[in-house]
């Protein structure tokens, strides 16, 4: 009987077990088409050429010395919704890393489980040897299970969570860039709209100084009521068109406040921005070179890129076997008055082996499925870089061609102000007419407006170099949260 057990025993293993190497499925070699583009991949030297300049510095707003949009920014980055959705995000991959991480350690449970049964007497036993009514057993055990990760499945899961943390970390900083860059942007439009307020208001005394004028000398004959209605006329624009800007002007100090992530009523407190009249800076001798470094959205693509690799490594373990052990020990009995009894322990070591058999179909499609997720993550990339030195060569171009026309504005600006000066004089003294004035009038108002522009548009040169040059980012630097250096060193290990 024995010898029958153990050879049909036998026989039951050797068909598993040829099952198994017959079953067992060939894993792919983890390769992929796509690569990720590299500097010396990209032609960019006679586009970046520009002044020399430094890189920003990572609290870049300071240079300009006013103190309220130092203020304005930090309070931002205190209470913006984008930080904070931010944080929750690395919260999360945080809490995916602790799950990563303790994949790999044994698994205990202990389980506690008294209860009350009444056997049935017609369940192919004789009613005598049946315990008779309700009977109160127990069960005390300890249950634990080990998974070996001989094929690093963990290991790479483990990694990959760690990249991804970091590059939603990298999405932080790139939402800080945006965040800070933004409030800039808005907060360089209130002040061009109070050098719009400053010309309207000119212009209004202006026309009004010019009304008075042309009245007197219909007064005296020398000038038709018709003249005097445009003038009238010319006062009335000017009045609805200062108007026109104290609305933007409130409107643009609530956008402010929006983007800090406070109410409209914090924009009430928003007085006239100090920035100074500048000209945009230069570009760093080591940009086409450091560039990729010194963007946080480059950096988050390319730590996507490596997760992924991680789950390529991670998924080609499904082809193999996995092996567990399973161990419980504890007190079982049929009464609890018998349950510390030495005769309720029970104990059991199980050891487990899963092999992955016939589904290569299967396997293969969710291999390929992370393929190509790891492909679309290098296209990602190599479309971020491409990004990075575009807006770069965009900003150069900008800042290179904005040299010469300044000046030609500032030229523009002292010829029309002589010529309306002579206009002026000619009028009142009857040499011309006044649609002479007035034609030169509106050209000294648009000479004015225009170097306005042009120092609003300085301003808004410097600012798009900061953005493309990453804003003070530097790959290393972490500004958003702690890292996890022990998690770090069991992936890497």
């Amino acid at each position: 009987m024995k010898h029958a057990l153990f050879s049909s025993a036998t026989s039951l293993l050797g068909l598993v077990l040829t099952g198994g190497i017959v079953g067992c499925v060939h894993a792919p070699d983890e390769l992929s088409v796509a690569s990720p583009m590299g500097v010396s991949e990209i032609s960019s030297d006679l586009s970046l050429t520009s002044e020399t300049g430094a890189w920003p510095q990572l609290d870049w707003w300071t240079q300009y010395g006013d103190s309220q949009l130092t203020e304005l920014i930090e309070a931002g980055l205190e209470n913006a919704p984008d930080m904070a959705r931010i944080a929750a995000r690395i919260r999360k991959a945080e809490s995916a890393i602790q799950i990563a991480d303790t994949a790999s350690s044994p698994i205990l449970s202990l389980e506690l489980a008294p209860s009350l049964d009444k056997q049935s007497y017609n369940n192919g036993f004789p009613k005598q040897f049946v315990p008779q009514g309700l009977r109160d057993r127990g069960r005390v055990a300890l249950n634990a299970s080990y998974d070996f990760d001989y094929w690093g499945r963990t290991k790479a899961e483990l990694a990959a969570a760690l990249s991804e943390r970091e590059a939603i970390r990298l999405d932080g900083e790139l939402a800080r860039l945006i965040l800070t860059t933004s409030i800039m942007d808005a907060y360089i439009d209130l002040a061009s709209l109070h050098t719009e307020h400053d010309l309207r208001s000119d212009a209004l005394k202006l026309r009004e100084n010019t009304l008075d004028l042309v009245t007197k000398r219909e007064a005296n004959g020398l000038a038709t009521k018709a003249d005097v209605r445009l003038a009238e006329s010319n006062v009335s624009t000017a009045k609805a068109e200062l108007a026109t800007t104290e609305i933007s002007m409130s409107v643009a100090r609530n956008g402010l406040a929006y983007l800090i992530g406070e109410g409209p009523d914090r924009g009430l407190g928003i007085t006239r921005p100090q920035l100074p009249k500048m000209k945009p800076r230069g570009l760093p001798d080591d940009t086409r070179s450091d560039l990729l470094a010194r963007r946080p959205d480059v950096q988050a693509a390319r730590l996507r890129i490596e997760a992924l690799n991680q789950h390529i490594k991670a998924a080609r373990t499904d082809y193999f076997p996995s092996i567990r052990i399973n161990a419980l020990a504890g007190l079982q009995s049929l009464g609890l008055g018998n349950l510390i009894s030495t005769d309720s322990t029970m104990a059991s070591l199980a050891p487990a082996i899963s092999l992955p058999l016939y589904r290569q179909d299967q396997l293969d499609a969710q291999f390929e499925a992370v393929q190509a997720d790891y492909d679309l993550a290098v296209v990602a990339y190599n479309e971020t870089v491409l990004s990075a030195y575009r807006d770069v060569a965009d900003a150069v171009t900008a800042r290179n061609q904005y040299e010469g026309r300044f000046e030609d504005t500032l030229d523009a600006l002292a010829l029309a102000e002589d010529a309306y000066r002579i206009a002026q004089l000619r009028y009142d003294g009857g040499l011309s007419n006044y649609l002479d004035v007035l034609v030169i009038e509106e050209r000294v108002l648009a000479a004015r407006a225009e170097v306005a522009r042009q120092y609003s548009i300085a301003l808004k040169l410097d600012l798009s170099l900061v953005r493309a040059l990453g804003g003070g980012f530097e790959t290393g630097q972490t500004h958003l949260a702690t890292e996890t250096n022990a998690m770090k060193e069991n992936a890497d290990g």
